[in-house]
């Protein structure tokens, strides 16, 4: 997944993850809240995964 200038980079998506479950954390929000937040919080744990494995294969790429 090639990143645009309007993407978001890893360590934003990162230090949103990181928002995302210092909130889930705190246990503050209400149920609907908190369940909107894990979704969230599983989207970007995904996008981050995806980006990392490109990087990866492209490291592995490079040492050939």
């Amino acid at each position: 997944m090639p990143e645009t200038p309007e993407e978001p980079n890893f360590e934003q998506l990162l230090g949103e993850l990181e928002t995302v479950v210092r909130r889930l954390e705190s246990g503050q929000q209400p149920l609907d809240e908190a369940l909107q937040l894990f979704e969230r919080g599983i989207e970007l744990t995904r996008d981050c995964h995806e980006r990392l494995d490109a990087k990866d294969r492209r490291v592995i790429e490079l040492e050939r």
